[in-house]
């Protein structure tokens, strides 16, 4: 079986011959037209439509030249085969690379592919004068489209003529009205004089200078200082921008200073925020021109070879590849770029400085959309102390579930670069210098994604929306930060941790107060506290004062970066009743009687004469009574004393 899939480009090429021929009349009506009585603007577009002709043509006669070696292989196989070959083996292609081994059965009947998924069965003579046919009609096509060829090169031809002729009179008639600045109102817009009234103006402007006197070059002169604010619009005198001044940046500076350094530009330059400055806009658009070029990689490195990004069109070169380079300048409104990086953002005057927008975030992005880098998780006191694993919602990059990482829709594969030829490399002739750099379409890779993915754009990857569960060690603290491997990517999860009502926390070690009576303080006792895993009872020694500090050992927080545990710390505070009864009031009056050392004085107790204390009132007689029963407890105990002492003197 012959297979000759270059059919299908012989097919492909015979439709696109039949659409452009659809167009012959226009194109007739262009090549009569006379170029002369075209302006500037005309002139332009017509070039680019011949250089986009030239293009399609020479690139279809690339095409049937393959067509044609398909067809003259698939010829010259079919001569050679004979019945000699029966049974013999030898090697079939199944790709451009794969080869298997296969087997001649009948080298009389061959399967012909002609193309759109069609196949017939012919003997070998009628295979051979199938593809003797077509070898004819391919080589007519060839003839007609070398004709077609040459045709549009001398239209071509005739177009640079004129606009050379244009370019030269207005460069030559700029400079000498510019320098004869009396001839202002000579000065015209390039853009929509022809080629004949260009001439003219230059012819009438040697006329008029010889016509003027002494005092009519003094008026005129005086009228182009009123109005010498105009503008030449030319592209061959355009300022050349150093788009790395333009965003104060070094250039080795990286993607993500390039970024930060227009986010503050451009939130500078705002024409919304400097509505009383005229030079805001043009300072904006400047940024934003610099922005879109310097964060394309592509542009980028075009700029920095180069230093420009008009290569290729102002000074005709030619690529290797066959296409023009038509260059680029800023392809997007500068408040459309400022939309998409910064969302639709109400400016004024008192709002200038992005309120709630985080450039961090934005700047690990093209545009502010990409895997989450950072999330912030909010712990409680004791989620935070004892651990726990909780789940977090977050953007992350993993493989396109469309494609499958293959970057390509369904059905289709990548293909060799078309620009480069798989090589990787574009060679550049620069008058009579060549140069090679990488292959701006590839960017190297010598492969071309024809169909990209709708889903991750040709990336193989996107940004998915996924739940991870997140184990927080036990012990971590307000503000620090964990790292987490997700997919590809990772993540830091900060952590905050909200304030408790109980503990207070300091390192491993945790604080909490405990209050207790005067009896407890006075005379010990234990009580109960809240612990961060369980309850303590802690013994609280007799005359314990108040803001005394207790300390239970092992009974804090885990430590993250080491092992063991921390402390806890109970502080005392002493709870002083704020109401008593007639008896407990009874109690303490008696002991303030009795108390010694008092540093000044007692309200509702007085000091007689003798130095004793008196408790001034006593309605109910509580305090005299309590006062009688120490009194005699302590006469009957000094005369048991005595009596025992007089008991144990000798001799009694």
């Amino acid at each position: 079986m012959v297979r000759s899939s270059t059919i299908r480009i012989e097919i492909q090429f015979e439709n696109k011959l039949r659409m452009d021929s659809k167009n012959a009349d226009k194109q007739q009506v262009l090549k009569i037209h006379d170029f002369k009585e075209c302006s500037l603007v005309e002139l332009t577009q017509a070039q680019q439509q011949t250089d986009a002709d030239l293009a399609f043509f020479l690139d279809s006669e690339q095409t049937v030249k393959t067509a044609h070696n398909g067809l003259q292989a698939a010829y010259d196989a079919l001569t050679k085969s004979s019945v000699q070959e029966n049974n013999k083996t030898s090697l079939v292609p199944m790709t451009l690379s794969l080869y298997v081994p296969a087997t001649l059965m009948d080298t009389e009947h061959y399967v012909i592919d002609i193309g759109a998924g069609f196949y017939v069965e012919m003997n070998k003579d009628k295979a051979m004068d199938y593809y003797k046919r077509k070898l004819l009609l391919i080589e007519r096509q060839q003839c007609q489209l070398q004709e077609i060829v040459e045709e549009k090169r001398k239209l071509k031809a005739s177009k640079t003529v004129a606009l050379d002729f244009i370019g030269a009179a207005l460069c030559l008639l700029f400079c000498i009205q510019f320098y004869m600045a009396y001839n202002f109102r000579l000065l015209f817009n390039p853009f929509v004089i022809s080629a004949r009234q260009a001439h003219r103006r230059l012819y009438f402007s040697f006329r008029h200078f010889s016509r003027f006197d002494g005092k009519q070059l003094w008026h005129e002169r005086q009228r182009f200082l009123l109005f010498r604010d105009f503008h030449f619009t030319s592209t061959r005198f355009a300022e050349k921008l150093d788009y790395y001044e333009i965003l104060g940046v070094p250039r080795n500076a990286s993607a993500k200073d390039i970024k930060k350094a227009y986010y503050q530009l451009a939130k500078k330059y705002h024409p919304d925020v400097n509505k009383n400055d005229p030079q805001a806009a043009r300072k904006f658009q400047q940024v934003s021109e610099a922005y879109e070029v310097l964060s394309d990689e592509n542009k980028k490195a075009q700029y920095d070879q180069w230093g420009s990004t008009d290569f290729g069109t102002a000074s005709g070169g030619s690529t290797s590849s066959g296409h023009n380079w038509q260059g680029f300048h800023s392809t997007i409104d500068p408040e459309e770029l400022f939309r998409k990086i910064f969302g639709d953002i109400k400016m004024g005057q008192n709002n200038a400085g992005f309120p709630g927008w985080n450039f961090d975030e934005f700047a690990e992005s093209k545009f502010g959309f990409g895997s989450t880098q950072e999330y912030v998780m909010h712990l409680s006191f004791q989620e935070a102390a004892k651990g726990v694993t909780k789940t977090a919602s977050i953007n992350t990059v993993d493989v396109c579930q469309k494609c499958g990482g293959k970057k390509t829709e369904l059905g289709y594969k990548m293909v060799s670069c078309p620009y480069c030829n798989g090589s990787g490399m574009e060679t550049f002739s620069q008058g009579p210098f060549i140069m090679r750099q990488t292959c701006r379409k590839c960017s190297g890779t010598g492969q071309f994604n024809k169909n990209p993915c709708l889903e991750c754009e040709g990336t193989g990857h996107t940004v998915q929306r996924k739940t991870v569960s997140v184990p927080v060690p036990a012990g971590v603290e307000d503000g620090q930060t964990l790292r987490m491997q997700v997919g590809k990517k990772e993540l830091f999860i900060t952590f905050r941790v909200s304030k408790s009502d109980i503990f207070r926390r300091d390192g491993a070690d945790v604080h909490t107060d405990v209050s207790i009576s005067i009896s407890q303080a006075i005379l010990g006792g234990t009580v109960r506290i809240p612990g961060i895993y369980e309850d303590v009872y802690l013994q609280i020694p007799p005359a314990t004062s108040s803001h005394t500090r207790l300390r239970v050992a092992g009974k804090g927080i885990k430590k993250v970066n080491s092992y063991g545990y921390g402390d806890h710390y109970v502080h005392v505070k002493i709870e002083v009743p704020k109401k008593l009864s007639d008896a407990q009031r009874a109690i303490i009056m008696a002991y303030a009687e009795m108390e010694t050392n008092t540093p000044g004085t007692i309200r509702g107790v007085t000091t007689t004469a003798g130095g004793d204390k008196i408790c001034a009132e006593d309605p109910n007689g509580y305090v005299a009574g309590i006062r009688k029963i120490f009194n005699s407890s302590v006469e009957e105990n000094g005369s048991e004393k005595k009596d025992k002492a007089e008991k144990e003197k000798p001799g009694s």
